[in-house]
Protein backbone atom coordinates (compact mmCIF):
# COMPACT_ATOMS: atom_id res chain seq x y z
CA UNK A 1 0.00 0.00 0.00
CA UNK A 2 1.65 3.07 -1.07
CA UNK A 3 1.06 6.63 0.11
CA UNK A 4 0.71 9.73 -1.93
CA UNK A 5 2.48 12.68 -1.36
CA UNK A 6 -0.59 15.19 -0.47
CA UNK A 7 -1.89 12.24 2.37
CA UNK A 8 2.09 12.62 3.74
CA UNK A 9 1.47 16.53 3.38
CA UNK A 10 -1.73 16.49 5.13
CA UNK A 11 -0.38 14.19 7.80
CA UNK A 12 2.66 16.67 8.40
CA UNK A 13 0.43 19.62 8.84
CA UNK A 14 -1.83 17.65 11.48
CA UNK A 15 0.86 16.61 13.05
CA UNK A 16 2.60 20.57 13.39
CA UNK A 17 -1.21 21.88 14.64
CA UNK A 18 -1.05 18.84 17.47
CA UNK A 19 2.10 20.28 18.55
CA UNK A 20 2.30 22.40 21.56
CA UNK A 21 2.58 25.98 20.72
CA UNK A 22 4.88 28.46 22.37
CA UNK A 23 3.22 31.55 23.84
CA UNK A 24 4.34 33.93 21.97
CA UNK A 25 2.33 32.09 19.47
CA UNK A 26 -0.71 31.78 21.48
CA UNK A 27 -0.49 35.89 22.25
CA UNK A 28 -0.40 36.62 18.38
CA UNK A 29 -3.09 34.36 17.84
CA UNK A 30 -5.51 36.12 20.62
CA UNK A 31 -4.23 39.71 19.61
CA UNK A 32 -5.43 38.88 16.00
CA UNK A 33 -8.91 37.36 17.15
CA UNK A 34 -9.64 40.26 19.23
CA UNK A 35 -8.34 43.03 16.15
CA UNK A 36 -10.60 41.01 13.98
CA UNK A 37 -13.46 40.92 16.65
CA UNK A 38 -13.19 44.75 17.23
CA UNK A 39 -12.96 45.19 13.45
CA UNK A 40 -16.00 43.83 12.32
CA UNK A 41 -17.85 44.99 15.63
CA UNK A 42 -16.87 48.59 14.73
CA UNK A 43 -17.97 47.62 10.72
CA UNK A 44 -21.09 46.46 11.79
CA UNK A 45 -21.68 49.83 14.62
CA UNK A 46 -20.87 52.22 11.37
CA UNK A 47 -23.40 50.45 9.22
CA UNK A 48 -26.00 51.05 11.51
CA UNK A 49 -25.07 54.45 12.26
CA UNK A 50 -25.08 55.58 8.23
CA UNK A 51 -28.42 53.30 8.04
CA UNK A 52 -29.86 54.92 10.72
CA UNK A 53 -29.19 58.46 9.62
CA UNK A 54 -30.23 57.37 5.99
CA UNK A 55 -33.55 56.22 6.90
CA UNK A 56 -34.25 58.79 9.39
CA UNK A 57 -34.23 61.44 6.49
CA UNK A 58 -36.34 59.64 4.34
CA UNK A 59 -40.31 60.52 5.08
CA UNK A 60 -41.17 57.12 4.01
CA UNK A 61 -39.72 55.68 6.62
CA UNK A 62 -41.94 57.09 9.16
CA UNK A 63 -45.03 55.04 8.40
CA UNK A 64 -47.60 54.06 11.22
CA UNK A 65 -45.53 51.11 12.62
CA UNK A 66 -42.40 53.15 12.66
CA UNK A 67 -43.81 56.22 14.37
CA UNK A 68 -45.68 54.22 17.09
CA UNK A 69 -42.67 52.21 17.69
CA UNK A 70 -40.50 55.62 18.11
CA UNK A 71 -43.72 57.13 20.49
CA UNK A 72 -42.97 53.61 22.40
CA UNK A 73 -39.60 54.43 22.87
CA UNK A 74 -39.80 57.38 23.78
CA UNK A 75 -42.37 56.96 26.49
CA UNK A 76 -39.75 54.16 27.75
CA UNK A 77 -37.15 55.81 28.05
CA UNK A 78 -38.13 60.13 28.77
CA UNK A 79 -40.88 59.41 30.89
CA UNK A 80 -40.08 55.76 32.42
CA UNK A 81 -36.66 57.86 33.40
CA UNK A 82 -37.65 60.76 34.62
CA UNK A 83 -38.03 60.26 38.55
CA UNK A 84 -34.69 58.52 38.27
CA UNK A 85 -33.21 61.50 36.93
CA UNK A 86 -35.06 64.14 38.55
CA UNK A 87 -33.65 61.92 42.02
CA UNK A 88 -30.35 61.96 40.89
CA UNK A 89 -30.10 65.64 39.86
CA UNK A 90 -31.38 66.91 43.03
CA UNK A 91 -28.48 64.51 44.73
CA UNK A 92 -26.09 66.36 42.28
CA UNK A 93 -27.46 69.69 42.92
CA UNK A 94 -26.79 69.09 47.03
CA UNK A 95 -23.58 67.45 46.46
CA UNK A 96 -21.92 70.12 43.34
CA UNK A 97 -24.16 73.21 43.08
CA UNK A 98 -24.85 73.88 47.01
CA UNK A 99 -21.48 73.20 47.95
CA UNK A 100 -19.88 75.24 45.51
CA UNK A 101 -22.39 78.45 46.79
CA UNK A 102 -21.64 77.65 50.61
CA UNK A 103 -18.01 78.23 50.18
CA UNK A 104 -17.93 80.75 47.67
CA UNK A 105 -19.74 82.46 50.68
CA UNK A 106 -17.22 81.68 53.22
CA UNK A 107 -14.14 82.29 50.90
CA UNK A 108 -15.92 85.51 49.48
CA UNK A 109 -14.95 84.48 45.81
CA UNK A 110 -17.49 85.37 43.38
CA UNK A 111 -18.97 83.51 40.52
CA UNK A 112 -17.10 80.33 41.12
CA UNK A 113 -20.60 78.58 40.13
CA UNK A 114 -20.73 79.74 36.92
CA UNK A 115 -16.65 79.66 35.88
CA UNK A 116 -16.61 76.19 37.01
CA UNK A 117 -19.52 74.31 38.57
CA UNK A 118 -21.81 74.48 35.86
CA UNK A 119 -19.73 73.99 32.86
CA UNK A 120 -18.61 71.29 34.44
CA UNK A 121 -22.52 69.70 34.85
CA UNK A 122 -23.29 71.12 31.64
CA UNK A 123 -20.89 69.26 29.63
CA UNK A 124 -19.31 66.12 31.46
CA UNK A 125 -21.84 65.46 34.80
CA UNK A 126 -25.19 65.82 32.96
CA UNK A 127 -24.82 64.09 29.72
CA UNK A 128 -22.90 61.03 31.50
CA UNK A 129 -25.50 60.29 34.06
CA UNK A 130 -28.63 60.76 32.15
CA UNK A 131 -26.68 58.05 29.79
CA UNK A 132 -25.77 55.38 32.61
CA UNK A 133 -29.45 56.14 33.68
CA UNK A 134 -30.59 54.90 30.16
CA UNK A 135 -28.33 52.46 29.74
CA UNK A 136 -29.45 50.29 33.24
CA UNK A 137 -33.10 51.60 32.64
CA UNK A 138 -33.61 51.15 28.84
CA UNK A 139 -30.48 49.22 27.31
CA UNK A 140 -31.00 46.38 28.98
CA UNK A 141 -34.35 45.72 28.77
CA UNK A 142 -34.21 46.67 24.84
CA UNK A 143 -32.03 44.05 24.34
CA UNK A 144 -33.54 41.41 26.07
CA UNK A 145 -36.93 42.30 24.22
CA UNK A 146 -35.35 42.25 20.54
CA UNK A 147 -33.58 38.75 22.05
CA UNK A 148 -37.02 37.51 22.55
CA UNK A 149 -37.39 38.73 19.20
CA UNK A 150 -35.11 37.27 17.34
CA UNK A 151 -35.46 33.63 19.03
CA UNK A 152 -38.89 34.01 19.09
CA UNK A 153 -39.50 33.98 15.46
CA UNK A 154 -41.08 37.31 15.25
CA UNK A 155 -37.84 39.03 13.50
CA UNK A 156 -38.44 36.60 10.19
CA UNK A 157 -41.97 36.64 10.28
CA UNK A 158 -41.77 40.69 9.90
CA UNK A 159 -39.23 39.66 6.92
CA UNK A 160 -42.07 37.54 5.26
CA UNK A 161 -44.73 39.60 5.64
CA UNK A 162 -42.34 42.17 3.49
CA UNK A 163 -41.81 45.07 6.41
CA UNK A 164 -38.13 45.89 7.10
CA UNK A 165 -36.99 44.95 10.23
CA UNK A 166 -34.73 47.51 10.39
CA UNK A 167 -37.05 50.12 10.00
CA UNK A 168 -39.43 48.94 12.70
CA UNK A 169 -36.87 47.72 15.27
CA UNK A 170 -33.59 49.26 15.23
CA UNK A 171 -34.17 53.06 13.32
CA UNK A 172 -37.14 54.16 15.87
CA UNK A 173 -35.70 52.60 19.45
CA UNK A 174 -32.23 54.72 18.16
CA UNK A 175 -33.85 58.23 17.34
CA UNK A 176 -36.51 57.67 20.45
CA UNK A 177 -33.36 57.01 22.88
CA UNK A 178 -31.43 59.77 21.28
CA UNK A 179 -34.27 62.38 21.87
CA UNK A 180 -35.14 61.45 25.09
CA UNK A 181 -31.62 61.56 26.22
CA UNK A 182 -30.98 65.16 24.93
CA UNK A 183 -34.43 66.23 27.05
CA UNK A 184 -33.13 64.26 30.18
CA UNK A 185 -29.74 66.02 30.20
CA UNK A 186 -31.55 69.68 29.76
CA UNK A 187 -33.94 68.38 32.52
CA UNK A 188 -30.92 67.19 34.70
CA UNK A 189 -28.74 70.39 34.15
CA UNK A 190 -31.90 72.34 35.33
CA UNK A 191 -33.19 70.40 38.34
CA UNK A 192 -29.38 70.35 39.63
CA UNK A 193 -28.92 74.16 39.44
CA UNK A 194 -32.31 74.93 41.02
CA UNK A 195 -32.07 72.25 44.14
CA UNK A 196 -28.67 73.42 44.75
CA UNK A 197 -29.89 77.09 45.16
CA UNK A 198 -32.53 76.22 46.87
CA UNK A 199 -30.99 74.42 49.51
CA UNK A 200 -28.18 77.19 49.64
CA UNK A 201 -31.31 79.66 50.10
CA UNK A 202 -32.82 77.29 52.76
CA UNK A 203 -29.73 77.64 54.92
CA UNK A 204 -29.03 81.09 54.44
CA UNK A 205 -25.94 80.20 52.49
CA UNK A 206 -26.82 82.82 49.89
CA UNK A 207 -28.34 86.14 49.93
CA UNK A 208 -29.26 86.53 46.35
CA UNK A 209 -32.64 86.16 44.89
CA UNK A 210 -33.00 83.43 42.22
CA UNK A 211 -32.70 85.65 39.16
CA UNK A 212 -29.47 86.73 40.48
CA UNK A 213 -28.81 83.12 40.77
CA UNK A 214 -29.35 82.34 37.40
CA UNK A 215 -27.84 85.56 35.88
CA UNK A 216 -24.68 84.96 37.52
CA UNK A 217 -24.36 80.68 36.58
CA UNK A 218 -26.02 80.89 32.84
CA UNK A 219 -24.50 84.07 31.94
CA UNK A 220 -21.10 82.13 31.95
CA UNK A 221 -22.16 79.58 29.38
CA UNK A 222 -21.78 80.00 25.85
CA UNK A 223 -23.07 78.50 22.71
CA UNK A 224 -20.31 75.91 22.63
CA UNK A 225 -21.17 74.55 25.72
CA UNK A 226 -24.81 74.47 24.99
CA UNK A 227 -23.93 72.70 21.58
CA UNK A 228 -21.83 70.36 23.40
CA UNK A 229 -25.02 69.45 25.94
CA UNK A 230 -27.33 68.65 22.88
CA UNK A 231 -24.21 66.89 20.82
CA UNK A 232 -22.95 64.91 23.30
CA UNK A 233 -26.20 64.30 25.20
CA UNK A 234 -27.76 62.81 21.79
CA UNK A 235 -24.73 60.89 20.50
CA UNK A 236 -24.96 59.00 23.46
CA UNK A 237 -28.30 58.60 23.53
CA UNK A 238 -28.13 57.40 19.72
CA UNK A 239 -24.99 54.74 21.02
CA UNK A 240 -27.09 53.12 23.34
CA UNK A 241 -29.31 52.12 21.18
CA UNK A 242 -27.29 51.15 18.69
CA UNK A 243 -24.71 48.56 20.48
CA UNK A 244 -28.99 47.81 22.58
CA UNK A 245 -29.87 46.38 19.12
CA UNK A 246 -26.70 45.49 17.31
CA UNK A 247 -26.05 42.66 19.63
CA UNK A 248 -29.47 40.73 19.91
CA UNK A 249 -29.95 41.48 16.30
CA UNK A 250 -26.86 40.47 14.83
CA UNK A 251 -27.76 36.33 14.85
CA UNK A 252 -30.15 33.67 16.50
CA UNK A 253 -27.25 32.00 18.43
CA UNK A 254 -26.04 34.99 20.18
CA UNK A 255 -29.76 36.17 20.80
CA UNK A 256 -30.45 32.75 23.05
CA UNK A 257 -27.56 33.46 25.36
CA UNK A 258 -29.38 36.17 27.36
CA UNK A 259 -27.60 35.71 30.28
CA UNK A 260 -24.32 36.77 28.68
CA UNK A 261 -25.77 38.89 26.08
CA UNK A 262 -27.05 41.82 28.25
CA UNK A 263 -23.62 41.94 30.82
CA UNK A 264 -21.61 41.98 27.15
CA UNK A 265 -24.29 45.01 25.77
CA UNK A 266 -23.85 46.80 29.32
CA UNK A 267 -19.66 46.58 28.99
CA UNK A 268 -20.20 48.02 25.35
CA UNK A 269 -22.62 50.69 26.26
CA UNK A 270 -20.12 51.90 28.89
CA UNK A 271 -17.30 52.07 26.87
CA UNK A 272 -18.70 53.44 23.94
CA UNK A 273 -20.30 56.37 25.82
CA UNK A 274 -17.22 57.03 27.43
CA UNK A 275 -15.42 57.01 24.29
CA UNK A 276 -17.98 59.03 22.25
CA UNK A 277 -17.89 61.84 25.35
CA UNK A 278 -14.23 62.29 24.78
CA UNK A 279 -13.98 62.45 21.37
CA UNK A 280 -16.61 65.42 22.05
CA UNK A 281 -14.88 67.08 24.56
CA UNK A 282 -11.94 66.76 22.53
CA UNK A 283 -13.30 67.91 19.47
CA UNK A 284 -15.45 71.11 21.15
Amino acid sequence: MTTSGSDVGAARRLAADDRPRSFKHRVLVGLGAAVIAAGRWLAAFAGIVIGVVVQACRPLTWRRPVRREFMRTMLLAGIGSLATIVVVAILVGFAAVFQALYWEGVLGQRDEVGRVVVPLIVRDIGPLLVGLILIGRCGSAMLMELAAIRVGGAYHMLDAQGVDPFLTLVVPRVLGLALSSVCLAIIFVAVSLLSGFVLARALDAVVFTLWQFLDRTLGHLVARDAAVLLLKSALIGGVIGIVATMAPLASATAARDVNALVPKGFVQSIVAMLLVSGMVGVVF
